[in-house]
């Protein structure tokens, strides 16, 4: 018999990315390295590219694929901006 032990909101703040990401994790997590650039260049497309690359960017900050993408992508652009 499954168990729920989050509550509505708690599930709905861990499915997303955080409100704010330090720069560090940024530097650590959100940058590509020579394998990561090599299978990137192998898919067709732009849009494909970038939602492979964001997709998994947030796996290795996340630990997992959150709900929708959308809302790290917005974030990462605006703080991307700021740098």
């Amino acid at each position: 018999m499954p168990v729920q032990f989050l509550s509505a909101a708690d599930h709905t703040r861990l499915n997303h990315c955080p409100d704010d990401l330090p720069h560090s994790d940024l530097d650590t997590y959100f940058q590509f390295n020579t394998e990561d650039v090599t299978i990137l260049s192998h898919l067709r497309g732009d849009t494909n590219r970038l939602g492979f690359a964001l997709q998994l960017c947030c796996l290795r900050y996340l630990g997992f694929f959150p709900i929708t993408c959308l809302s790290c992508r917005k974030r990462l652009w605006f703080m991307s901006l700021s740098s």
